[in-house]
């Protein structure tokens, strides 16, 4: 089992540098079992939309094409997808589903939007403390 940092992910979802691709692919090819990590997931969302201004819907499709190659570190990534692609911030619908899938009560935040956006997501309530 082999894993990928978020500069393989980013060259191989934006095509921007051949010889990277190029080399990235190899690895995929050679690779027998790909996991995910949360932290790459994660950076990988910021990276797309922060420096190459990618769409919601262009990180999206391109999470659910990275994951129908490789596993993901915790199976609540699904959750988190979906929340992301109804307008959650996809930090923080990670969290969300990483604490559900813990079975926590509750995850305090002091960010406003964040408790907006998951209230009756799960049993577990994000609340202000």
């Amino acid at each position: 089992m082999i894993t990928l940092d978020t500069n393989l992910l980013v060259r191989l979802v934006m095509n921007d540098d051949k010889p990277q691709v190029a080399a990235g692919l190899r690895v995929l090819r050679r690779a027998d079992r790909v996991l995910l990590l949360n932290t790459v997931l994660q950076e990988t969302v910021w990276v797309l939309q922060s420096v190459y201004d990618a769409s919601r819907e262009d990180v999206l499709n391109a999470l659910r094409h990275i994951l129908s190659i490789a596993t993901p570190e915790n199976p609540a990534v699904a959750r988190a997808l979906e929340w992301f692609g109804d307008g959650m911030d996809f930090a923080d619908a990670l969290h969300l589903a990483a604490a559900s899938a813990a079975r926590c009560d509750t995850l305090y935040s002091f960010d406003k939007s964040f408790v907006k956006a998951a209230a009756g997501k799960t049993a577990c309530a994000v609340t202000r403390p």
